[in-house]
């Protein structure tokens, strides 16, 4: 490795780590319901922040792929520093007012999501021997998801001794220190593919990298079943605050099982990076199957065994991720790839829309069993699917190097 990739991983690193310290992500919907919220408005809230993230999800990723993916991510962290003290501010005050600042929010998440992922394949695809992005996908994952487990031990901590602010006023200011990182990960060297990119209106640019989907069923796939999978991890994720208090857990300890289920998540991320380098569509597809079932689980069982089934089905969530995001990036065009990356995001934001008030209602109602049963179901479904497309797959290259 190169003293320079050395250089640019150490940034990368360091950017990764502090953009993570978000103290507030395993309790703003503890923060809501503080706030006095139903958990109607609270899915509300979600609601509005993936209509702005399916609005700017493909505009914020062209906009990587034209002006830069350093200038994206510096973008996505100054709008990453005011939105958390919007929050605090905002929401006990209105919700409405509370609802815009979240909402605003998912600005942060679409300027980086995609264009760091974008910025660290062309730092690392070429590496060999275990240099390639897989493994420092993994690494970088399993890195992100440890230190957010810190932050929010920290939040919780913080918020039952000195209050709500703190966590807010702690994630604020890691964004903004975060900013420093990025501008020391050095320009990536243009291509003839990617100055054509610089030059091409967005309309262009657009009608290009949808076009070179299109064309690709295996890309299409993935982006369809990126966007599924990601709308039913994250609703499980930001549902079991509620999940986990409805089954008799303290706050404290809230802030600890999540913390906990970050740190499966990181240790699963790392050992999806090792093992992404060959049989991906198999390992993914019983990934898949065993994440849904996990998830049944926390439906039916009391604390102990949902806590259990929601440890399992993020350490799983771990694995499949760094598989996944490797054979994504492998499909897409270098001169799109931060727009063709937003793509299942903009899918993801969609299933949100619909998906996460809808849930929050019948929880609301009680029907905490039914709701975990069909997330797991169809996580299941899923991964039998991809398990028979890669049969399929196989069977016609087969034949076809018989018929030869």
């Amino acid at each position: 490795m190169s003293i320079r990739l050395k250089h640019s991983l150490a940034a990368f690193y360091a950017f990764t780590g502090l953009w993570s310290f978000n103290a507030t992500s395993g309790l703003w919907i503890l923060y809501l319901l503080h706030c006095h919220w139903s958990l109607f408005q609270v899915g509300l809230a979600e609601a509005g922040f993936h209509i702005v993230s399916f609005v700017s999800d493909v505009p914020t990723g062209m906009f990587a792929d034209r002006f830069g993916r350093r200038r994206s991510l510096v973008v996505g962290l100054l709008i990453g520093a005011l939105t958390p003290a919007m929050t605090f501010i905002w929401a006990p005050v209105s919700v409405v007012l509370g609802i815009l600042s979240v909402s605003v929010g998912a600005l942060s998440w679409t300027f980086i999501g995609g264009a760091d992922q974008a910025l660290l394949y062309g730092l690392t695809a070429s590496q060999p021997n275990g240099l390639g992005y897989a493994r420092t996908y993994g690494r970088m994952a399993g890195l992100s998801l440890s230190v957010t487990a810190i932050a929010i031990v920290t939040g919780g901590l913080l918020v039952s001794y000195d209050g709500w602010m703190w966590p807010y006023l702690i994630t604020a200011g890691s964004n903004l220190i975060a900013v420093i990182p990025v501008l020391l990960i050095p320009q990536q060297q243009k291509t003839v593919q990617t100055d054509q990119a610089t030059q091409a209106t967005f309309l262009q640019m657009l009608w290009r990298a949808t076009k070179a989907v299109g064309q690709d069923t295996n890309l299409l796939l993935l982006v369809a079943v990126g966007a599924v999978v990601a709308t039913l991890s994250t609703t499980n994720n930001l549902y079991a605050q509620a999940m986990l208090m409805h089954k008799g857990a303290s706050l404290a300890r809230i802030g600890w099982i999540i913390a906990m289920a970050n740190g499966f998540t990181a240790v699963g991320s790392l050992i999806g990076g090792r093992v992404a380098q060959g049989r991906r569509r198999r390992r993914f597809g019983w990934g898949l199957g065993v994440y849904g079932a996990a998830l049944a689980v926390v439906g039916v069982l009391p604390l102990p065994g949902a806590v259990s089934g929601y440890l399992l089905a993020q350490g799983v969530d771990g694995v499949i991720d760094p598989i996944y995001a490797a054979v994504l990036n492998e499909g897409a065009p270098e001169e799109y790839r931060a727009t063709v990356l937003s793509l299942p995001g903009t899918g993801f934001s969609l299933g949100m829309i619909i998906l996460f008030p809808i849930v929050g209602w019948l929880m609301g109602r009680g029907y905490w069993i039914a709701v975990y049963g069909t997330m797991g179901t169809v996580l299941i479904l899923i991964g039998m699917m991809v398990l028979h497309s890669g049969r399929r797959s196989k069977s016609q290259k087969t034949t076809a190097m018989a018929s030869k």
